[in-house]
């Protein structure tokens, strides 16, 4: 009997590790052992021989971490930057900064919708002393006239930034249209606002501004309006943890110090920044195709739905970068069985686990990404699973 259990346990995990998952951009989490070889292989690879010391380079082993920071800060078109692993600290650094600079005022101006507001616990209250004014519709992308309109209100005195995500996050990737970020821009300029973009997944919105202007948009001319860009490294990109403030050297000088003072200066940043370069030259140039396999599976899926009573829906409606929100129309309980189902007859796992959604009652739904390895799958395999 023991020896059955056994076999029948072993047999169960063993499916479960060949279980493969549509939502997973860079597949399952790796060995720690896989991880650490990769490590290996990009330093070797990026010929980095010698870690770095409090960001600095060390004389017998080159500056390649502060090459890197120059190489972002070229190809986003921006006079300064510094990395770091703490990527919520350079927005409450930023925040903090631009108080300090703009008389002192007490507040920030940011979409409802913020990673700011929905995920820190009020940090830049309870760390900053800063308020938040949440300006625009929580389920469309923040735009040049909700920006407008706050001007016109008893707050507007009080706000020392305005932060704008790229792309939108919380609903679906949307991503505001080149014409109200110039808009905001001269808003900003007007009102003596400091313009910031959280560009914690800019990466993958940057297809989205070569599509949509005559001749297309650089990541440089993306951020040109920007006094300030935060981006990220292991989201988009699959770098294993960190992030870059940039803007003009006076406020990357100032805001080093900021990184000291909230006790962010780290011993060194190996080998967290040779993971993120590594990604950097193998990534960054992967979404234009990831944003088109998004848009060709969506296009799948809502076939799939329609003879079924259309019961999926999908914000926005057609992918504006490689990030989209899938809403099951269901209970939570039903849509998880019917997931299960595919699982047991296909070893397919269409989605991970639900949120109630913000399209209304009846309707759950989960984040969708598209990466190198769901990228890679079949649509006929995406095509039978749903």
């Amino acid at each position: 009997v023991v020896v059955c259990l056994i076999i029948k346990f072993q047999k169960k995990n063993l499916k479960k590790k060949d279980i493969q998952d549509l939502t997973l951009a860079f597949g399952s989490t790796k060995e720690a052992t896989e991880v650490l070889q990769n490590l290996l292989d990009s330093a070797i690879k990026l010929d980095i021989d010698v870690q770095d010391v409090y960001g600095n380079a060390r004389p017998e082993g080159g500056n390649w971490l502060a090459d890197f920071e120059s190489k972002v800060a070229l190809d986003l078109g921006k006079e300064a930057t510094f990395r770091h692993d703490a990527q919520q600290m350079m927005l409450k650094i930023a925040q903090k900064r631009k108080q300090q600079s703009k008389d002192k005022k007490t507040s920030f101006v940011a979409h409802p919708t913020s990673h700011l507001l929905r995920w820190e616990h009020g940090a830049h209250e309870a760390l900053c002393n800063i308020d938040v004014a949440a300006v625009g519709n929580p389920t469309r992308p923040f735009a040049a006239a909700n920006l407008d309109d706050f001007t016109h209100t008893d707050d507007a005195d009080s706000a020392c930034c305005v932060i704008l995500e790229v792309p939108h996050r919380e609903i679906g990737g949307e991503i505001t249209e080149w014409a109200d970020v110039q808009k905001m821009k001269k808003c900003c300029q007007a009102n003596d606002y400091w313009f910031h973009m959280d560009g914690a997944r800019l990466w993958e919105a940057l297809p989205f501004f070569a599509r949509h202007e005559n001749g297309g948009l650089t990541a440089a001319q993306v951020c040109a309006p920007f006094d300030s860009v935060y981006v990220s490294f292991y989201k988009g990109l699959g770098g294993m943890c960190g992030a870059m403030l940039l803007g003009d050297q006076e406020f990357i000088t100032e805001a080093r110090v900021w990184l000291r003072r909230f006790g962010g200066n780290l011993y060194t940043a190996l080998p967290y920044a040779v993971a993120d370069l590594d990604a950097y030259n193998n990534m960054r140039y992967s979404f234009t195709e990831r944003t088109e396999k998004a848009v060709e599976i969506v296009e799948v899926v809502n076939r799939c739905a329609q003879s079924h009573g259309q019961c999926i829906e999908f914000t926005p409606n057609t992918p504006q970068c490689s990030l989209v929100h899938c809403h099951i129309k269901a209970t939570e309980d039903d849509a998880m069985k019917a997931r299960d189902r595919v699982v047991d007859k296909l070893n397919v796992k269409v989605f991970r686990q639900l949120r109630s959604s913000y399209l209304g009652p009846g309707f759950h739904y989960f984040e969708w990404n598209f990466g190198p390895v769901n990228g890679g799958i079949s649509i006929e395999i995406y095509e039978e699973a749903w």
